[in-house]
């Protein structure tokens, strides 16, 4: 009984001990993602803009599936005579439009 106390107790000492090295070789070893330093930046800015630009287009391609769905909800509406459709197929008109234009809001304010 003795001598399994003995041993779970030197086995947990040595794990900790095995993990605070390996902590500490860890932390002391840089990472170089990228080569040269004063590069990473501008690859970093290259894959966000790629990324902006990317759900920008998806945007605005679901703009224009919104702005036709529009004009299809207002024609029904309007040869139904039924103003309450009518005002509803606006708003889509409205929404899809305002979705083909973001790219051009948010180059603008930035």
């Amino acid at each position: 009984m003795k001598f399994k106390a003995k041993a779970s107790k030197a086995f947990k000492r040595a794990t900790a001990a095995a993990f605070g090295a390996m902590t500490a070789l860890m932390a002391a070893v840089p990472a170089f993602a990228i080569g040269n330093a004063g590069q990473a930046g501008t690859e970093v800015e290259k894959k966000i803009t790629n990324l902006t630009d990317l759900i920008m287009t998806i945007i605005s391609a679901a703009g224009v599936a919104v702005v036709a769905w529009g004009v299809f909800d207002f024609a029904t509406s309007y040869t139904q005579h039924d103003s309450a459709a009518q005002v509803q197929a606006l708003k889509k008109l409205v929404a899809g439009f305002l979705m083909i234009a973001v790219q051009s809001v948010v180059t603008l304010i930035s």
